[in-house]
């Protein structure tokens, strides 16, 4: 486990007031200013393994997924963090030992083989519980880092029993063997095996929570309108087609694709107006009729509630 990945060790026992109060706490504070928090409490005490965050520059940290620090923690029986106002994403898995979470006024116990994924700008509280507590805590952030959150991990709840550990564990490595790697666009290798980490961790989570699955007049309806979005349905043809009552449908549509089935016709047309405008040089007039609108006013004025610029204006920074 963890074969040819070089890590710093730590044998160690101190609380938040020591670093907070160390001497040398300034200076290492303006190197990482994203790896402490002044919102947090803690009491270390064990053995622990650890990488912390390459440079990156601002580009990277703008655009990318990355790593902010990642270490695997065999903690006592007084170990804690507790802490909030941290932008961070914590994917933390339990080898050994007990721990327990407490997230959202939410206590979970932890034992071998479970995955607990928070946003650390929650208040939470991690520790020890007994007497042992062998984890790895993996802390991300960057571009996208709340929108896969929110969209993948956090319906589900903070905390999952993983059954499938090899592949949580051969995933977790890739990402820290890119993170070492000496290839010159490591950053970018880097947050892509976090991409993939994520959704790993999503599918794995999902099988252990037996999501209901979409519905197949729901899947058919959705295939069927993204191949015909150019003709106009009204919703009473929509639930006819999918065997419903058009409230049932678009609570239904709503529930498991995230749009009404008028919402998700508009977007598809407006998408593909996008398109269109980026290499084609159909007057508006024509387009609207192209891409599904029955009169250029209405195309203009979606377009620009979901672009902020009329077809015009889009069009215009293709031509400079």
């Amino acid at each position: 486990m963890f074969e040819h990945i070089h890590f710093f060790n730590w044998n160690l026992k101190y609380n938040s007031n020591d670093v907070f109060s160390h001497k040398d706490f300034p200076q290492f504070e303006a190197k990482y200013p994203r790896l402490m928090s002044k919102d947090s409490d803690y009491f270390i005490e064990g053995t622990s393994k650890y990488l912390l965050s390459r440079p990156l520059s601002q580009i990277q940290l703008q655009s990318l997924l990355y790593i902010q620090s990642f270490c695997i923690m065999e903690m006592g029986q007084t170990y804690f963090t507790k802490r909030q106002n941290y932008p961070s994403l914590l994917i933390s898995y339990t080898y050994e030992g007990e721990g327990m979470l407490t997230y959202k006024e939410q206590t979970y116990q932890l034992r071998a083989g479970d995955v607990f994924v928070i946003d650390c700008r929650n208040a939470h509280h991690y520790r020890t519980q007994n007497t042992f507590w062998k984890h790895s805590d993996l802390h991300i952030w960057g571009k996208f880092a709340e929108y896969f959150y929110l969209d993948l991990l956090s319906q589900n709840g903070p905390v999952f029993h993983c059954k499938q550990e090899s592949l949580f564990q051969n995933q977790l490595e890739k990402v820290l063997r890119q993170q070492i790697s000496d290839h010159k666009h490591w950053a970018i290798l880097t947050s892509h095996e976090i991409e993939k980490l994520l959704f790993l961790l999503e599918d794995l989570s999902t099988h252990v929570q037996s999501e209901t699955p979409i519905p197949e007049n729901i899947i058919l309806l959705r295939t069927y309108l993204e191949h015909n979005f150019q003709t106009e349905f009204s919703l009473d043809e929509m639930a006819k087609f999918a065997c419903m009552s058009k409230y049932h449908l678009c609570r239904e549509f709503k529930k498991h694709i995230g749009f009404s089935p008028k919402e998700y016709v508009l977007n598809m047309r407006i998408t593909h107006a996008m398109l269109l405008l980026q290499s084609d040089r159909i007057p508006t007039y024509q387009m609207c009729t192209v891409v599904g609108f029955s009169n250029e006013a209405n195309f203009i004025r979606q377009f620009k509630k979901h672009t902020g610029m009329t077809p015009g204006q889009y069009r215009k920074q293709f031509n400079t």
